[in-house]
């Protein structure tokens, strides 16, 4: 998603080419950019393991510390 300001929006259609699913320059559209969020959102898997025990986990010695893993 891209949010602009108002003088890239004759831009748009190359950040759409880029690759942006949403693109405004308006802070009065913000809902249709919320709902593509909230639809994101709604698709992703709960992550089985906390961001604490994905950072210990991703440590070379986070099994040796107590606590960590």
């Amino acid at each position: 998603a891209v949010v602009a300001a108002r003088e890239f929006v004759r831009y748009e259609w190359q950040f759409r080419e880029a690759g942006a699913v949403h693109f405004t320059a308006s802070p009065r559209q913000s809902g249709p950019l919320a709902e593509v969020i909230s639809r994101h959102l709604a698709n992703v898997p709960s992550p089985s393991q906390t961001l604490a025990e994905r950072i210990w986990a991703s440590l070379p010695w986070g099994e040796n510390v107590p606590g960590g893993g």
